[in-house]
């Protein structure tokens, strides 16, 4: 699997609305409290807007260092992953953490917390990191990657790609990454030349619970067109807000739209009930069993609510890929910035090959240890090619938690007489390989 390139994440930050990073270790004033995962009060959480410019439109915080602390969440992250099957690379939460620190040498667990907002209105938005990385950790990694540009604003140093989105250095390891209009915007804010976001998506978010993730946003009537019953329904919208956290062992995504008067709420809920039974009665047109499944059990445990002028939707399914997303986010954000030089592991083989039994023994005789799943044995006239571990070769070291292989390993292979062996070391993400030793049979 290729890790994207810093292209791919700066490009998707800028279409998706999103942007900055910053990285603050020790620092909270840009943040403010962090929430603890549970469905507690977060009266603090407010003053991480601070750090957002006025006319955002929506905003988005996750406690990043509770997720990845949380050993149920990791779990069910998993099991989501395993059911899309083929749709998604097939990782462990940990392997792709581990994935995104070998190759670009930052460990995704060091980001501590992150905050994102964007504007219906200008299609700017960033995201905001807070992680104990250094400066000098980033910058380096970044002047590494091709095809970067450098300017300064507000004398803060900021890094370009060729689609437009900027990556800008706060200063105490604190980065922005987004549109240019939005890291221009966070500078100012830091600098004091531009206020926070106030409004109604600040009484939006002051009103959603702590937890693992919290937001707030605000729909600008005029952005809604249409003269349907949804179209209405929206615009009676005054603002939005909610929360992913754990009640127990349940992880329970809360979604609240708070509307002009009761009817307009009552309005909301019918349609937001008839859409429900519209995905539904479509259930059969999904082609995969396992994902038909979990959309089944995402739609049996929403439960829609009214209590006066609001309407709360809550799911206990629909926060697993949430969290996966913001996962994803991460381990891209991480891999984005650049990636090092992956270096091959050097140890030495040694082949004995049997002709009466046609039976070539290979064995790891010193050198590094070598993740077993990433050497594979590969040419022609043996019984069986492929990963050595698929292969029944034995792996009695570890590399993290994966099984490797070490001096005194071996493997035996079916062969011909002819036979031509390699064997290959491949890094995780694909992106190199390396013949390791290679061995010919007595007739090739």
């Amino acid at each position: 699997m290729d890790g994207p390139s810093r292209r791919d994440v700066l490009r998707a930050g800028g279409v998706a609305g999103l942007a900055a990073t910053s990285a603050l270790s020790g620092c909270a004033g840009l943040f403010g409290d962090g929430g603890d995962g549970e469905s507690t009060p977060d009266p603090d959480g407010t003053s991480r807007l601070d750090a957002v410019p006025e006319g955002a439109t929506a905003v988005v915080h996750a406690d990043l260092q509770s997720m990845f602390e949380d050993e149920v969440l990791r779990e069910r992250v998993n099991r989501l992953v395993a059911d899309l099957g083929q749709r998604i690379p097939q990782l462990t939460v940990t392997e792709a953490l581990d994935l995104a620190e070998e190759r670009s040498g930052l460990d995704p667990r060091r980001m501590n917390e992150l905050l994102a907002f964007g504007s219906v209105a200008t299609g700017d938005g960033a995201l905001l990191v807070r992680t104990e990385f250094t400066d000098a950790e980033v910058t380096e990694l970044v002047e590494t990657s091709v095809d970067v540009t450098e300017r300064t604003y507000g004398d803060h140093t900021v890094y370009g790609s060729g689609n437009g989105s900027q990556l800008a250095v706060l200063g105490d390891g604190r980065y922005v990454l987004g549109t240019p209009m939005a890291v221009e915007r966070v500078v100012d804010v830091q600098n004091g030349d531009v206020q926070p976001v106030g409004g109604e998506v600040r009484t939006a978010y002051a009103a959603a619970r702590g937890g693992y993730m919290r937001f707030g946003f605000d729909i600008p009537p005029e952005r809604l067109s249409g003269s349907g019953g949804q179209a209405a329904a929206a615009r009676d919208i005054e603002y939005g807000y909610g929360s992913l956290f754990r009640d127990g062992r349940s992880l329970l995504l809360s979604l609240t739209a708070r509307t002009e008067d009761v009817e307009s709420a009552e309005a909301l809920r019918a349609q937001l009930g008839e859409g429900i039974e519209a995905v539904r009665a479509d259930l059969d047109q999904i082609e995969r069993p396992q994902l038909r499944s979990r959309v089944e059990r995402l739609l049996t445990k929403t439960e829609l609510s009214r209590d006066g002028p609001t309407v709360t939707v809550r799911n206990s399914e629909g926060g697993v890929a949430i969290a996966t997303a913001v996962a994803a986010v991460v381990v891209s954000f991480v891999l984005g910035l650049g990636s090092r030089p992956v270096d091959a592991p050097e140890a030495v083989f040694g082949f004995d090959y049997d002709p009466a039994a046609e039976q070539l023994t290979v064995q790891h005789r010193g050198g590094d240890h070598i993740a077993a799943a990433r050497l594979s044995a590969e040419g022609q006239g043996v019984g069986a090619t492929g990963a050595w571990a698929a292969l029944g070769g034995e792996a009695s070291g570890t590399i993290g938690e994966q099984p490797a292989v070490q001096a005194g390993d071996s493997l035996v292979l079916g062969a011909r007489p002819g036979y031509d062996l390699s064997l290959v070391w491949t890094a995780a993400d694909g992106s190199t390989s390396r013949t390791l030793a290679t061995d010919s049979g007595p007739e090739a």
